[in-house]
Formats: structure tokens, sequence, C-alpha cells
């Protein structure tokens, strides 16, 4: 596999990366604190000894080593550092948590290094200071709960799993990892294209703006270089756009498609008075998400989506893959013939857009939903919303923004002005920070403003689907339910204005024989012929409709006692893989 130069082994986060970091996955001291004691007896000066976790598994999982599923709301961990050698060349320390469940104290010998809330966002923190020599304790305390004001996704706040909610997650469930770098470096670099211009924009932000700084980009593609743009830096944060026409290409150019997904490398060099101090690398696609009239466009190309939903659970680690989990998943979908993915109420490990990235697979980014609507909900929704927009903002895979599936959290939203405002704010939130993507207001049904109008439905057979849509006009234009018996299209108040259609739900089929693991949608199937004569018809009725412009079956896998998958929870065919590719 060939990959970009930002790639390097073991580095969580390939879409910006550097040549000195150091990875932290691995043994970890760890306790539970049911009593909730640990902060009055100072946990991170005296910490309880005796187990032991695997990080990055969540306690929940058995790759954590633990493997208890019964809800503890407060865990403590604890790692020794001795990062000296390091620092012989750089300055600064940077401690990166990709992903910790829910609220984050964090602490580096004894001293309070910072706090964040939120279960799905990388957030990171300066440790220099604290360091003694270059040696320190990490102690990190974790807090979740039951709250459903939180955004949690698909994680049950009951005792016991329940309709299709499975184990929470809680603690750290993402690679924990230390950068180095010198006290003025690139902090972000947001990389816009134009497909009209043939342009990219870099928008920098700089960390310890100085005298005598300047900024090298280097653009390249296939080895070759592009582009080389050089400027002197006199803000924090500053705006640079570069020509990508090259004679790299007949037609001077290089769009990023799932059927050649085309990246540029990019380097990013800050110099100080003429001296090298800084060097990240990092890669961008030549893509444009649109639409025009009732399609979907791709750098102004109508497509047609074949999408599954995919929600992200792995054997032995729960939320939780490593980086072949990762590739196995995304060539899985590739290898059925499909084009995108529904990641579905999870943000996924960086990794997984990387290789949806390199191996050409559209993704949609999708909230995790709260299910409780407030004024308190609202602020937290959006300022994490924000951070996740931020941090996926350069992946060129992402064609559609997700804020809210199936009224989950906004359950009033149909002739709730105040929840519709919300959504509309949501809407405009994200196309403000990522203008080049799709956005969905409300997965499913009940939508305000929407680039793409989605339906769900899982009726049984291509048949009942064929009734349900026989004048999709018709449930566009809420004179009758697009789905369940109670759900229209849109809230009160907003209409179809020619919108591109796509069912975004359906199928969901199982096995009988699974009968007494778990669950799927209608009656269950009795064998293979069974089930790939329901889901061709289901296609069948959906490829007749020409109204849609797309589908996303339920779904990739099994997920505890969710057993409609095409494949099993380990990711073995229950199907000929043949067969359903020629359906699909």
């Amino acid at each position: 596999m060939k990959h970009t130069k930002s790639y390097r082994e073991g580095h969580p986060n390939p879409q910006f990366s550097r040549d000195g970091f150091l990875l932290l996955d691995g043994d970890w001291d760890f306790c539970f604190d049911d009593e909730n004691r640990g902060k009055k007896d100072k946990y991170f000066k005296r910490f309880p000894a005796g187990r032991k976790i695997v990080v990055p598994y969540a306690y929940q999982s058995e790759k954590s080593g633990i493997g208890d599923e019964s809800a503890h709301n407060v865990v403590w961990y604890k790692k020794a550092v001795d990062v000296s050698a390091q620092m012989q060349t750089h300055d600064r320390a940077v401690l990166r948590f990709e992903g910790v469940d829910y609220r984050a104290d964090v602490w580096v010998n004894g001293q309070h290094i910072g706090y964040h809330e939120g279960g799905y966002a990388r957030f990171s923190f300066d440790i220099t200071d604290a360091l003694v020599k270059g040696a320190g304790e990490i102690v990190v305390r974790c807090e979740d709960s039951y709250d459903c004001t939180q955004p949690r996704g698909k994680q049950k706040w009951q005792d016991k799993i329940f309709g299709c909610w499975y184990t929470e997650t809680t603690g750290i469930w993402k690679s924990v990892w230390m950068e180095f770098v010198q006290p003025s470096h690139l902090l972000r670099a947001k990389i816009t294209p134009d497909i009209s211009e043939y342009t990219a924009r870099f928008d920098y932000e700089i960390a310890g703006l100085c005298e005598g700084l300047s900024l090298k980009t280097i653009v390249s593609f296939g080895g070759t270089v592009i582009a080389e743009n050089t400027c002197g830096i006199c803000r924090s944060r500053f705006s640079v756009k570069v020509d990508l026409t090259s004679e790299t290409d007949p037609f001077k150019k290089h769009f990023w498609f799932p059927h050649d997904p085309a990246l540029y490398d990019v380097e990013y060099i800050l110099y100080r008075s003429g001296k090298e101090i800084d060097h990240a690398y990092s890669y961008f696609g030549l893509v444009n998400y649109g639409t025009n009239k009732n399609n979907i466009t791709v750098n102004d190309y109508p497509v047609y989506l074949k999408m599954v939903l995919d929600q992200g659970y792995f054997p032995g680690g729960w939320l939780t893959a490593d980086e072949g989990q990762i590739v196995k998943d995304v060539t899985l979908m590739k290898g059925l013939g499909l084009n995108g993915v529904r990641k579905h109420q999870k943000i996924e490990d960086e990794r997984f857009y990387y290789y949806c990235d390199l191996l050409g697979l559209y993704a949609w980014l999708e909230m995790p939903s709260a299910y409780e609507y407030s004024d308190d909900m609202a602020e937290t929704f959006s300022r994490q919303w924000t951070e996740i927009l931020r941090q996926y903002e350069n992946h060129p895979c992402i064609m559609a923004l997700v804020p809210f599936n199936e009224s989950w959290g906004i359950q009033r939203v149909f002739s709730d002005k105040r929840q519709q405002s919300f959504t509309r704010a949501m809407y405009h939130l994200s196309k403000a920070l990522l203008p080049g993507r799709l956005v969905v207001s409300n997965d499913g049904w009940e939508h305000t403003e929407s680039d793409i109008v989605t339906l769900h439905n899982y009726a049984e057979n291509g048949a009942v689907l064929s009734n349900v849509y026989n004048s999709l006009a018709e449930s566009l234009s809420d004179e009758k339910t697009c789905a369940f018996s109670h759900k229209f299209a849109f809230a009160e108040g907003y209409s179809y204005a020619g919108q591109p259609v796509v069912l975004s739900e359906f199928a969901g089929i199982a096995f009988e024989k699974d009968r007494g693991k778990g669950w799927g949608y209608g009656n269950m199937v009795k064998d293979e012929e069974e089930f790939l004569t329901r889901l061709s018809s289901l296609i069948g009725a959906i490829s007749a409709e020409k109204g849609f412009t797309g589908y996303c079956i339920t779904q990739l896998t099994d997920v505890q006692h969710e057993i409609n998958g095409l494949y099993d929870f380990d990711r073995t065919p229950k199907t000929d893989e043949k067969r359903l590719k020629s359906i699909l």
C-alpha cells in the first residue's frame, strides 16, 4: 500500500505528523473510584497500587485486560514517562489524547495541567513546565455518567443493554501520545481546495509568535513538487493561496475520486532567522461536494451513492480498533463495490478517515447524539461539534456532515421552534466551518434546512418499500409519512426544495439462526438464499425509484445484540461476497 509522506507507522494522526513522537499506549496503572474519593485523597500524588489496564482500551472491553461491563463513573490512570532524550533537541513536550470519555482532568508530577469535556475530540496540553529533568508521572481522572444531555451516541444510559444501544465506553479509548516541538511551531493548517481555480487555501496558526519567523509550504504529487511558497510571518494567524496547476497531468490537475483517490503531499517548514525549527507533514485532495438539482455532485460530476452504515464496534475492543482492523473494514467496504460509509453515532479513529482518503471511500461524519434537549445540552453540543469539525476539516473523503440523527436529542423538532432553530444553527455552523461539505440537518426525517434529504425505512421487502415510495413526491411534501407511521420528511414550516434524496437506512436483515443472539428488522430470513432474495428486492425497489440519488444499507457488521450485519461481528461474511457485491 502506497502511503502519503505524512504517514508514520504507529502515528495516531497521519493527517498532521512530525517525525518526533512517542506513543504512550500500553500498560498504565488503573483504579476505580466508585466513592469519588480520589481528588480528596490526592490520587494524583498517591496513586492506589495494584491494578493495570491496557490503554487505549476502555475498562469495559476485553482487550483492556479488565473486561468489566458494570458502571464505574470515576476511573483513574497513571503512567511514568521519561522524555529527557527527546527534550535534548526540543524545548516543549506536548501530551495529546485522541479521545477520553467523558470528562478528563490531567496532572503531571502532582501539578494540575488541564481539563477537557467531551468523549469524541482530540485535546492536548503542554506539560513541559511540570516535568522534572524530562521525567514525569502522568495521572488522568475520568468521569462518565448516564446523563442524556451529554453527547453519547450508541452508549446505553441504563444498567443493561437495550434496543439499539450498547455497552458504554468510559475513560481513555483512543491513543495517548507525546509530540516534541520548539516554542515556535505550526499549531494548525486548514486546507481548503478550490476546484474552479485549481488552488488550495492554507489557513495557518502559529504558536509562539516571535520576530524572524518564516514558513515554507511545499506541495507535491507523486514525488514531484507542484508548488512552493515561502512567506514571512508577522501574525499568529494568516492565509496563503497556492496554485495547483501542474505539468504532471495532461489536464494540469489531479482530482480526488473514489475510483482515483489522488492525494497531494504537503510539507511545512518553519524557520527562525533562516534556521529550521519545525517540520510537519500533511496531505489533501482536490475535491468539492455539491448539489445540482436532485443530484449530489463530486467535482461537479453527479454520483449515485452506494453506502453502508457502520457503527465502528470491534471484537475485544468495543469502540476501539487497531490499525489493522481499520484497514480491514475499509477494504471490506471497497471490496463489496460500495463507494461510501455512514459512520453512525461515532467519531472514528483519525486513521479510519485516513484510509478512506487513501483508498477512496466517501464518509459521512455524524455527531453522536444526546437524548434530552436543554439549554445546557445545546451549548455543550455546539462546542463539541465545533471541536470535531475543526479536527477532521482536511479529510477529502468527508462528503457530508450530520449533526443529528432521527430527532434524537431534539425529539420535538417537528413543531418546536426552538429545536428547529437549533438544527438550523448547527447547519449554518457546519457550513461556515467546512463550506465544501454537504450538511444533513436531521438524518432520517423532520428536516429543517438541509443540503440532502435523507429518509429511513425498514420495509421488509421491495414490494412494501415500493408501495411506500410509489409517489416519492407525496412523502417529500408531507402528504404522507416518509417511514414510520408518525414521521414526516420535514418539520413544520419547512418543505422540499429540490434537494437530492437518499434512503440512508434500510434493510437490517437478520438470519433466523441468530435469533437467540439478538434482533434484526422485519421477519428473520431462514437462509442465505432468502437473505439475498430479500436484499435484491429492496435494492431493486430503490434503484427503480429515480427520485433517490443513493442509499445506505444497514449495516456492515453485527454489533452486540443487533445481528443484522452483512458480516458477523468478527467480520466473517454471512453470504457469498461475490453474489452480495453483484446485488449492491
